[in-house]
């Protein structure tokens, strides 16, 4: 994976080539597990994966993770977005590394990429922050901060496949709190929801159904 052409503000961003000199980043692209630039990023026409971790690899998942919320914070769209597929595989680790990220804010932010993030950026903010939603903190905060209008747009804005499953995924696993359906309701989410039901894709149907039941 990379990023943009700009240094960025402390996370040792090689200039004018866009790739990340960030050892937690170099060492996934030297495995297989990572793009190293974003022309090689993510197949966006599948469903992501978290890659296969070993112990070292989550080490450094921890040691390197403030410098991915820095990221998050200060990076171009593009450095956003490799940035989130890094947090998209730290929190599928663990309760505990969910826990760090939405105490650490994650979830404005990666609200924010679903906004105004490139597709790659709001494909995984959408999936990040569905596996966020076991951390009750993180889902009072996505029902707070605007989640929920962001994921329905999405659904009627995101041309990718990928992203439309990825909000309804997130959609789906809200759906479960009582307040965060009734927030559903209220943002028009019904309709774009259930548009959805006449694509040809299964997996798609099964997470506009589980949403509305």
């Amino acid at each position: 994976m990379g990023g943009s052409g700009s240094r960025g503000a402390g996370m040792g961003y090689a200039s004018g080539s866009g790739a990340l000199n960030n050892p937690i980043l170099q060492h996934a692209a030297e495995k297989g597990q990572m793009p190293s630039t974003l022309s090689q990023k993510a197949d966006l026409a599948s469903n992501p994966r978290t890659t296969g971790q070993d112990e070292a690899y989550c080490l450094q998942n921890e040691v390197y993770f403030p410098q991915l919320l820095l990221t998050l914070q200060t990076g171009t769209p593009e450095q956003k977005a490799v940035a989130a597929e890094a947090l998209f595989n730290y929190t599928a680790e663990s309760d505990a590394a969910r826990q760090r990220a939405t105490q650490a804010g994650v979830v404005t932010h990666l609200i924010d990429l679903l906004r105004i993030g490139t597709d790659h950026g709001k494909m995984y903010a959408a999936y990040t922050l569905s596996s966020l939603t076991s951390i009750e903190e993180a889902l009072e905060q996505m029902c707070v901060l605007g989640a929920i209008p962001a994921l329905i747009n999405i659904l009627s804005t995101c041309p990718l496949l990928v992203c439309k499953k990825g909000a309804m995924r997130a959609l789906g696993r809200l759906a479960r709190n009582d307040q965060a359906a009734a927030d559903i309701v209220a943002a028009d989410g019904l309709v774009p929801i259930i548009s959805l039901l006449n694509r040809p894709d299964s997996s798609l149907v099964r997470r506009c159904l589980i949403a509305l039941f």
